[in-house]
């Protein structure tokens, strides 16, 4: 029982960061290597960065539909459980917000938006909130070596 439990709580945790936080952190980030690219000229995947930020909702909601397919909602519930207080309906409500924010930017972006635009969007409207867990050093920040 208790290694069963320890893969259910792994599952219910990484399902959990994944929607609340994965896709905004990973969005970001795809926007800023849009903006290095773009800096570096190289277009095409530059535009790759900024599709793959907006198609991420969708993918998720894609491997979660495989997860249920293979295993059943009944075990997702459990693994949620296990791992924390956020329920499938909360996780879907979540998923299904960004998933409408995203489909609104395709649609932008096919009535004729840049994707500069869609980057920008996305750097207003989607909080980078990896800055807040990875305990970035403070501007002026120098090492004892003072280098």
């Amino acid at each position: 029982m208790a290694m069963s439990n320890i893969l259910k709580k792994k599952i219910g945790r990484e399902v959990r960061e994944w929607i609340m936080l994965g896709i905004r952190t990973g969005a970001r980030r795809s926007v800023a290597d849009y903006r290095v690219l773009m800096v570096q000229g190289r277009t095409t995947e530059a535009e790759n960065q900024i599709k793959r930020a907006i198609d991420m909702p969708h993918r998720a909601r894609a491997r979660i539909n495989h997860f249920i397919s293979l295993y059943g909602q009944p075990l997702l519930v459990e693994c949620l459980a296990l791992e924390g207080d956020v329920t499938v309906a909360e996780l879907n409500a979540e998923l299904t917000d960004l998933e409408n924010y995203c489909q609104g930017l395709v649609d932008r972006r096919n009535g004729g938006e840049s994707w500069d635009d869609l980057a920008t969007d996305i750097e207003s409207h989607v909080e980078h909130e990896a800055l807040k867990w990875v305990f970035p050093f403070p501007p002026g920040y120098t090492d004892i070596w003072g280098e």
